[in-house]
């Protein structure tokens, strides 16, 4: 198993993570807007 490869999967796995974890907060806070 090359090393880049794994790497490259991991950065890709935490990239993903992290945009889910932006978009559910980008719309926790819309919803919080339209309650107000």
């Amino acid at each position: 198993m090359n090393i880049r490869l794994i790497f490259i999967i991991s950065f890709i796995l935490t990239s993903l993570l992290g945009w889910t974890l932006i978009f559910s907060f980008f719309d926790s806070a819309l919803s919080i807007v339209d309650w107000v």
